[in-house]
C-alpha cells in the first residue's frame, strides 16, 4: 500500500506530519499480518523499531488521545514499526488467533523483523520494544537475532487471544517460571545468556508485574550493558502503573529518555 503524509499528534499542543504505511506480513504458518510503519519524512539516516503490544490489546495501545508514544519515536528519527499480533487489530482480519504463545514467537515476530528489515534496509542493528505480553515475547525471542539485535528494551510483564495463552500467563504468574506451552522449555536460558545492551522498565506501581518480579531478569542477564530502571515519584514525579508505562502523563519525558538510550548504543 503507498505511504501517505498524515498529521499527528505528539503531545497536547504539538503535532507533525509523518509518513505512514499499512504493511503486510505473511507468516510462516500462512498467516497475513497487518503492521504500519511511521517516518519523519526527511534525510535523517534511520535503524527501526519494532513495537509489540500486550495481551488483548493492539498497536492502538501505544496511542492515547493527548500524548502518543509512537509519534513521539517517530519524530525523533526511527522508522517506527508498530505491529498487530495475530487476533488482534488489523491482524484478527487476516488471521486467526494465536494456537499458542509460540505462534508469536515462532511466526509473528520472526516474519515482522524480516519485513522491517526489508523494507528499512540492512541495518546493522534494531530496537524491540515490548510491553507486557509483547515483553515476553520480546524477552523469548530476542536469542533468534543474535547478529542484528542491536538493543531489547522490554516493559516487563504480562481482541483475541485463545484461552491456552491465557493460561500459559497464568502458569507463569504463579510458578515464577518463564517456560513454553510444553513447561519443558526454559524460555529464560536464552535470553539471559545474550551479550547486548538491555534496558528493562517497570513501575512502581505495577501490580501485575511488580519491580521485584522483574528484577531477576536484569540480576541473571549476562548482558555487559544493561539497566534496570523502576519509574518512580521519586524520579519522575509521578507513580507508574502497568499502563501507564506507555500512556501515562509523563509519557513525552519518557519517550525522550529512551530514545537518548538508544542512540548512546
Amino acid at each position: 500500500m503507498p505511504s501517505f503524509l498524515v498529521w499527528q499528534k505528539i503531545t497536547e499542543g504539538q503535532g507533525v506530519f509523518l509518513r505512514k504505511e499499512i504493511i503486510s506480513v505473511p507468516a510462516g504458518d500462512s498467516c497475513l499480518l497487518k503492521m504500519v510503519k511511521k517516518v519523519y519524512p526527511d534525510d535523517r539516516k534511520r535503524g527501526f523499531v519494532l513495537l509489540l503490544h500486550g495481551f488483548a490489546q493492539s498497536r492502538y495501545r501505544w496511542h492515547l488521545r493527548g500524548r502518543n508514544f509512537v509519534n513521539c519515536l517517530a519524530y525523533d528519527g526511527d522508522d517506527i514499526f508498530n505491529f498487530d499480533m495475530r487476533g488482534h487489530g488489523r491482524s484478527s482480519m487476516c488471521s486467526g488467533s494465536p494456537r499458542f504463545f509460540e505462534d508469536y514467537v515462532n511466526y509473528d515476530l520472526p516474519a515482522a523483523v524480516e519485513k522491517a528489515l526489508e523494507i528499512s534496509g540492512d541495518k546493522e542493528k534494531f530496537f524491540l520494544i515490548g510491553h507486557s505480553l509483547g515483553g515476553a515475547i520480546v524477552y523469548t525471542s530476542a536469542p533468534l537475532f543474535p547478529d542484528k539485535l542491536g538493543v531489547v528494551i522490554t516493559k516487563v510483564g504480562f481482541d483475541k487471544t485463545r484461552i491456552e495463552v491465557l493460561k500459559l500467563m497464568k502458569r507463569w504468574a504463579a510458578s515464577g517460571e518463564l517456560t513454553d506451552t510444553s513447561g519443558e522449555r526454559d524460555c529464560s536460558e536464552s535470553f539471559l545468556s545474550l551479550d547486548t545492551p538491555i534496558l528493562l522498565i517497570t513501575g512502581d506501581k505495577d501490580t501485575l508485574c511488580t519491580h521485584i518480579g522483574a528484577h531477576p531478569a536484569y540480576l541473571f542477564s549476562s548482558s555487559r550493558d544493561k539497566e534496570y530502571r523502576i519509574s518512580s515519584y521519586k524520579d519522575d514525579k509521578a507513580h507508574w502503573g502497568h499502563i501507564d508505562l506507555i500512556m501515562g502523563d509523563r509519557i513525552p519525558v519518557y519517550v525522550w529518555y529512551i530514545f537518548k538510550w538508544m542512540m548512546e548504543r
